[in-house]
Order: structure tokens, then sequence, then C-alpha cells
């Protein structure tokens, strides 16, 4: 019954996602405003997680594990996420401007991304196999929900495709090690949010 529900929750934000990706591209505006897009794909992402969590686990769902272990969650993603932006102190940064950068990139993608990945699919997987072999497996769908805009848009070629699904799934192995080892969705909120941060105020 869990792996059914979990297939259904994962499809259904796949099959969204990807609709919105083509309509983004066929029809144009509003589905490719900033917006828009970030307020449905937060909502494509987090409808079919709360729907999951409501139907298998009730208790989890006012909380969303934002209290779970929240002193170490909160402790690691600080440490980690310093460590991360240290490492690229060094490079040329400029903050982004646009709200949507702060509002879709930085805040509410990390948010989705992190329930839905780890609180829900990482933590039903680890209950199924070992940690490695969860871990493993939340990272390839971690990235592997980054493809349908990369692939729809025409804008990367699949040899530029194919290396970022490579750190996608780094990115996926490493959040899902901290969410592991702390059972919390703050040791690898505040990393993702961080690392998607330092991406948008690169100046290339």
């Amino acid at each position: 019954m869990h792996a059914t529900r979990l297939a259904c929750c994962l499809g259904l934000v796949y099959v969204s996602w990807t609709v919105w990706c083509v309509l983004m591209i066929s029809v144009g505006a509003p589905f490719d405003q900033p917006i828009p897009r970030a307020v449905f794909r937060f909502a494509a992402f987090m409808v079919p997680a709360l729907v999951y969590m409501w139907s298998s686990e009730p208790k989890d769902l006012l909380r969303l594990r934002l209290t779970t272990n929240w002193r170490s969650g909160l402790t690691v993603g600080i440490v980690v996420a310093g460590a991360w932006a240290m490492l690229h102190a060094t490079q040329n940064f400029r903050l982004p401007n646009a709200a949507h950068a702060w509002v879709n990139v930085i805040t509410l993608s990390p948010i989705a991304e992190e329930i839905l990945f780890r609180c829900i699919v990482l933590e039903r997987l680890l209950t199924w196999t070992s940690a490695s072999r969860a871990i493993i497996l939340s990272a390839v769908l971690f990235s592997l929900i980054h493809l349908p805009w990369w692939w729809i848009s025409g804008q990367k070629p699949a040899a530029e495709i194919a290396q970022l699904l490579g750190v996608m799934f780094a990115y996926g192995v490493v959040f899902g090690i901290l969410y592991h080892r702390t059972r919390s969705i703050w040791a690898s909120l505040l990393p993702h949010s961080m690392n998607n941060l330092i991406a948008e105020s690169l100046v290339h």
C-alpha cells in the first residue's frame, strides 16, 4: 500500500511538472512567467506530498517534520551551509535582485524538494532497504525531477544535461546523507538553499 501511494505521489509530481514545462515552451505566457512558474512548481511538489503524508502519516502533516531533531539539524545545516559558502568565497558574486529568484530558487524550491525527496521518499525507502541504497535511489529520483525542463526547453545539449544530472545526483547523495545522519530536514534544507543562492549569485 505504501509503495503504491509513493509511486502515485511521485508520478503526479513528474507528470504535472513535465506538462507545465511543455506549456512554458509551446504556449509561453502566463506559464513561463516567473511567479506563476514558481507557484505551480511549489504546488506540483507539495500537494502530492501533503496528500501522501495525510494518507500515510497524518501526525507528520501538521509539523512537516520541521520540529524533528531540529537542534542538531539546524547545527549541522548551518555548519555545512557556512562551509559551502566559504569554499566559494573567492568567486565573483552578486546577490540576485529579482524577487522570483529569492522566492522560487532560493526558498520555495529547496523546501518543496527536501520535503518530497528527503522527508517522504528517503524516509520511506529507509524502511524498505539499506541506507546506502535508499540514499542512492532517492538521489536518482531527485536528479530526474530536473530533467523535464532541461530536455524540453532545448537550451542545453545532451552532453551537458548528462553532466548536470550527475551533479544533481551528487547533491542528492550529500543531502540524503545529511538528512539520514540527523533525521532533520534542516540539515539538508539549509545547504540546499545556500547552494542555490550561490548558483544564482555567480557572475558569469
